[in-house]
């Protein structure tokens, strides 16, 4: 390790652009989530609310797996 590299610089733009993926994600996932499910009771079949809700299932599996390796 060198004496006096600067590493804030760095770590900031980092930190920038996690902030900023994680509130795109944020928002499109809070507006398309509610729209999503709303489509699916319209649609009047038991089986597409229950695919919607499989699907956010494997979402949260697949997140969740990739957060602990």
């Amino acid at each position: 390790m060198t004496s006096g590299t600067n590493l804030a610089a760095p770590r900031s733009q980092s930190a920038l652009a996690i902030a900023i993926f994680y509130a795109i994600g944020t928002g499109v996932g809070g507006a398309a989530g509610p729209w999503l499910l709303g489509v699916l009771i319209d649609a009047g079949s038991r089986t597409s609310v229950f695919g919607g809700y499989l699907f956010g299932a494997v979402l949260a599996f697949l997140d969740e797996s990739a957060q602990s390796s």
